[in-house]
């Protein structure tokens, strides 16, 4: 069976109001990855554990 995910996280950051720049810099990945981020097909499993870590509260 294939699964096939797709990453949706534009949407959650428009709704939340978050910012590509305090997301990269909470979760240390690059800005331009986040960027590209619902665009790859591959993620490394490393970043999405870091974006999914990134502490909510500088978000504001």
């Amino acid at each position: 069976m294939k699964i096939t995910v797709r990453p949706k996280l534009s949407e959650v950051m428009e709704a939340k109001g978050w910012k590509q720049v305090p997301l990269s810099e909470a979760s240390e990945i690059p800005q331009g990855s986040i960027s590209r981020f619902d665009k790859n097909e591959r993620h490394l499993d490393w970043r999405v554990l870091a974006i999914a870590n990134a502490p909510v509260e500088i978000y504001g």
